[in-house]
């Protein structure tokens, strides 16, 4: 095995990382029909999936992006604004970004506590809480 240099073994990391954003790009459009299946050529409409894909995506760009360069952070971007439009398209219900989220509004409509994950909701806990101590909390995963 041949020892890659600093800069070519950099290279080689972020071409491993958009080929996987790439990746998780192409399977939103998958799941919306958009293309069709590579292995089979059947058309597969899974909006739930499609979903998740945008979300992955949006978290990874953000857990990131301080690492991204201009050009790279702009292109990313447009990635995300044209999948979230072919969602909506496709679905009718808009994909929520960061900045869309009012969380006064969803604190008055949700009695759970907020979590780190927008998925999962987290039953109040605490002295006023009605549960007792041997029932284990229970996370529910929503895309919807």
């Amino acid at each position: 095995m041949e020892v890659q240099s600093g800069s070519k073994r950099q290279k080689w990391l972020d071409s491993l990382f958009f080929s996987h954003l790439n990746e998780l790009a192409m399977q939103s459009q998958l799941f919306l029909g958009k293309i069709p299946h590579p292995a089979t050529g059947e058309t597969i409409y899974d909006s739930d999936l499609a979903r998740q894909s945008i979300d992955t995506l949006t978290a990874i760009v953000q857990r990131c992006e301080a690492g991204f360069q201009p050009q790279e952070k702009s292109q990313i971007d447009t990635m995300l604004d044209q999948l979230r439009l072919l969602y909506v398209e496709t679905v009718g219900q808009p994909v929520s970004t960061p900045a869309q989220e009012n969380p006064k509004a969803e604190a008055e409509k949700d009695t759970t506590t907020p979590s780190p994950d927008p998925g999962l909701d987290i039953p109040p806990q605490g002295p006023d809480s009605d549960e007792g101590e041997d029932r284990k909390v229970r996370f529910q995963k929503s895309y919807g």
